[in-house]
């Protein structure tokens, strides 16, 4: 079963992949919560030297569904998955 949450999707070299993967696997965590771990953590530093972001739309802060921000994932532009 998959998941139901949104999707960020981002062009990056192979290199960043392949790094991302080893990093996940020696956390032993999936590529996809190794970089929502990530994602948490730079709102977290962010929003601790900026004050907390305050979002109006309901869509945006998280209650709406299935919006995706999609562009390839691979370095050759192919949509290489990082699972």
């Amino acid at each position: 079963m998959g998941s139901t949450l949104p999707i960020i999707k981002a062009n990056t070299k192979q290199i960043n992949i392949d790094k991302m993967k080893y990093i996940a696997k020696n956390n032993k965590r999936s590529v996809a919560k190794e970089l929502e771990m990530i994602v948490e953590k730079h709102i977290q530093d962010y929003e601790s030297k900026h004050g907390e972001i305050q979002l109006e739309n309901e869509h945006m802060q998280g209650r709406g569904g299935g919006n995706e921000i999609t562009t390839p994932l691979s370095s050759t532009g192919g949509g290489g998955a990082l699972e």
